[in-house]
């Protein structure tokens, strides 16, 4: 099979830097200056999905989980806002790809099971 990808329409990007929130220092979330990304608090987008993980900056960068309102998720690594390493995403419908991803794209090895259990 092809490799597996998200429904366009839930961009797991959400359009590149996002306004993120303060963490309770007052500091901006992540550390840009250092270059090693820190884990804050849940952060809520604007269309309602949820990011818990690793900042840099204000770009999800590390290990992360992301969460859409409709129950799909997201769960794995993370470089410059976009999936990116190993992950594992669930599609609402019970489908589930795991493997490597590049570019919010699956991309490489990875195993995509469909929720009536086929492969």
């Amino acid at each position: 099979r092809p490799a597996a990808r998200p429904d366009p329409r839930r961009q797991l990007a959400m359009g590149g830097s996002c306004a993120c929130p303060l963490d309770p220092t007052g500091d901006s979330v992540g550390n840009a200056t250092t270059g090693v990304p820190e884990k804050r608090m849940k952060h809520t987008f604007s269309n309602n999905a949820t990011y818990a993980g690793e900042w840099l900056g204000n770009l999800r960068h590390g290990r992360g989980i992301q969460e859409w309102p409709d129950g799909a998720r997201y769960d794995g690594e993370w470089q410059n806002d976009k999936t990116h390493g190993y992950g594992r995403f669930e599609h609402v419908g019970g489908d589930v790809y795991e493997g490597q991803w590049q570019d919010d794209m699956a991309h490489g090895r990875g195993v995509y099971n469909h929720a009536d259990g086929s492969k």
